[in-house]
Formats: C-alpha cells, structure tokens, sequence
C-alpha cells in the first residue's frame, strides 16, 4: 500500500506557476542561511541562593559582555532556594558554577561529586 499526498494532495487537478514578483522563498532561505551558519557560544551558569547575590550576578552578567574574551561565553545567572539547591544543580547540570565557602565545598565534594576549580585569597590585615 502506497501513502497518500505523499507530494501533491491526491485531489489536485491543476498546477499554477507562481509570478516570481509573489515569491518569497529565497528572503527566507537567506535568512535560514543566515541562521545555520550561527555558532552558539559555550555557556556559564552562575547559581545563586539570595536576591542580593542575583542582582550581582546580572551585574556582572553586563560587565562580561563588554570585555574581551570573557564575552565569547554566554554567562547565566540561576537563583535556586538554597547553596544545597545550587550543588544539585551544578551536579545535574542545570548551572555549571556555585561560589561555596570551606564547609558548603566539602559537602559539595562529598554529597554531589563537585571539585573546586578555582580559590579566592583574601589580605586578613587589612
């Protein structure tokens, strides 16, 4: 058994040439050209577990897209409930980053498998 208007409808009668000043397809297939040949930029989802944490999270967002290298990643702020909530979404791959201090990143180790990548030094006497 063959399918049914499998390119014109099986009810057709006749075929109408298009007038080439109503054609529209080669806009649209520039477009999708266009499209296509997009590269998406690889991502970086901050998660953060306060208000005051997102909107410096979006801040930072603004000055990462005017500077060079670091704006050829596409950087993300998530808000989650907790620090709990942002280790299990970097564990399931929901955000990629969470900022943790000393005990939150042994948890983090130890509940969810995350590895510190990078530390913060502070001057204590100043």
């Amino acid at each position: 058994e063959y399918k049914r208007d499998l390119i014109f409808k099986d009810t057709c009668r006749d075929l109408v040439r298009i007038d080439s000043e109503k054609q529209f397809a080669s806009d649209f297939f520039q477009i999708y050209d266009t499209c296509e040949a997009l590269q998406p930029l690889p991502t970086a989802r901050f998660c953060v577990s306060t208000d005051e944490s997102y909107e410096k999270c979006r801040l930072m967002q603004k000055y990462f897209f005017k500077t060079e290298k670091v704006n050829e990643i596409s950087w993300g702020c998530v808000r989650a409930s907790s620090q709990m909530e942002c280790m299990k979404c970097v564990h399931n791959g929901t955000c990629d980053i969470v900022s943790t201090d000393a005990m939150q990143t042994f948890i983090g180790g130890r509940e969810f498998l995350l590895q510190p990548f990078m530390s913060q030094y502070f001057d204590v006497f100043e």
